[in-house]
């Protein structure tokens, strides 16, 4: 029995397998292009997915398809959108900069699919043709970054923005209750005035407060979409109505505030936005880090480090050294937040490869961003369960600290000078007493 079936497109013949709801354009990337084990992400399969759905609606509306190709075009896409045919997108993620093959991909699979539904044979273009239904009115060039668009905007809604509130809700309530655990303060690591534990993590929470902002200003840079552009933005083969319906269904659909793009020759040949995004997440996952590795250095020890907050061991630390507990969970963070700010690298150098009317980096952008913001958002999610929310504060080791304090000295200042202050606490150091009996003895003097 013939397992394969044969399609034809301008590059020849192509021997496709007998199930696979993929086409020829498929196909052929599927022989050229198997480079890595990294796929396209499928988050921006579904988004694309969406837009062929809201299309397809438009298209209804302006009377360019029928009803029954309407239905099957939009049930095909909504099950892409829902996972269920998710093997059916197997693409590397390195091929064409403009993700052509992987938007053929979705034109494909919702073309075959909808032969499927109608029960006609696989392949049937006349039936459903993937780039005269499913693609009308469309180009690679608008839908893929009005894709990537949606998709990024709804991860950093959905992902990074509730583990980022999760995280500053967690310091917050830490800030709350250790409001009055004093103790010492350190510049350049060494001591200097006093605070409270309190204190230190109401900055912490203040970092992240700031970083659930930025993401807020990563979604106003993404809510122009190019729809209607087609491939150089200036709407041959579509028009100015039809990307209104698109963008009207889209808006419902997402709950995000999209609109048409002001110019789309720019948004179709730049990449500006994602820049600015990849900006944001690299000051977030900056903060972060400062934050992660502050723990690491209050909870060093527990007997020669500065031993200031517990955290719970996650595992054994050593596999030789016994009754060891590693920082683990913060290693990890940190290594997240390494693996963010090269991704972060990586579409800073997507942006300039864009010559003329088209950036030739949407492969690398999509994976760099939604890889980022996934993984960001599941590393701080584990990060405040299995870490944050547990720290513990060790009062006897604040409370000794603060009893042995020097730099609060600083507060005397006024009444006793600069240089008074200076000598006594060179007076602690030299003769090992506390620096009430240096004061004590330098005012009965």
């Amino acid at each position: 029995m013939q397992n394969y079936r044969l399609e034809q497109n301008n590059c020849g013949v192509v021997k496709i397998s007998s199930d696979a709801l993929y086409g020829a354009t498929t196909q052929n990337t599927l022989n050229a292009f198997s480079i890595s084990q990294h796929k396209i992400p499928i988050q921006l399969v579904h988004a694309i997915a969406l837009i062929k759905y809201a299309c397809a609606k438009a298209n209804y509306e302006l009377k360019k398809i029928n009803k029954q190709k309407c239905d099957l075009i939009c049930k095909s896409a909504m099950e892409i959108c829902k996972g269920k045919l998710d093997k059916y997108f197997p693409l590397d993620l390195f091929q064409s900069g403009s993700c052509t093959p992987i938007h053929m991909n979705v034109n494909e699979v919702i073309a075959n699919r909808s032969c499927q539904l109608a029960d006609i044979p696989l392949g049937t273009k006349t039936f459903v043709h993937p780039n005269d239904d499913v693609n009308m009115g469309q180009s690679s060039n608008d839908v893929v970054p009005s894709a990537i668009n949606i998709c990024v905007a709804t991860l950093i809604r959905d992902m990074l923005v509730p583990s980022l509130t999760e995280f500053k809700n967690a310091l917050l309530q830490h800030s709350k209750d250790w409001k009055d655990l004093k103790k010492v303060g350190r510049t350049h690591l060494r001591d200097a005035v006093t605070l409270t534990l309190g204190d230190e993590f109401s900055g912490y929470a203040r970092l992240i407060e700031k970083a659930i902002t930025r993401c807020n200003l990563c979604l106003l840079c993404l809510q122009e979409i190019p729809m209607g552009g087609t491939a150089v933005g200036n709407c041959v083969n579509s028009s100015e109505e039809f990307a209104k319906i698109v963008c009207n269904i889209l808006r419902n659909e997402t709950q995000l505030d999209l609109k048409i793009s002001k110019n789309r020759f720019a948004d179709q040949s730049c990449r500006d936005n994602y820049m600015e995004i990849a900006g944001h997440l690299k000051t977030i996952s900056c903060c972060i880090f400062k934050i992660v590795n502050d723990f690491r250095l209050l909870g060093s020890g527990p007997i020669c480090g500065l031993n200031e907050i517990t955290i719970a061991p996650i595992h054994p630390g050593s596999s030789i050294m016994p009754g060891k507990n590693n920082p683990s969970m913060c290693e990890m963070m940190l290594s997240v937040v390494n693996y963010v700010q090269a991704m972060c690298q990586m579409v800073f150098n997507g942006v300039h490869i864009g010559e003329l009317e088209l950036n030739l980096n949407s492969n690398l952008d999509s994976y760099a961003m939604i890889e980022s913001i996934s993984i960001l958002s599941n590393a701080l999610h584990k990060f405040t369960e299995n870490c944050v929310v547990s720290l513990k504060p060790n009062k006897e080791v604040l409370e000794r600290n603060y009893k042995n304090a020097l730099m609060d000295i600083t507060t005397l200042i006024p009444s006793i000078g600069y240089d008074s202050a200076c000598e006594a606490v060179n007076s602690v150091l030299a003769h090992k007493k506390t620096l009430k009996d240096i004061l004590i003895n330098k005012n009965e003097r």
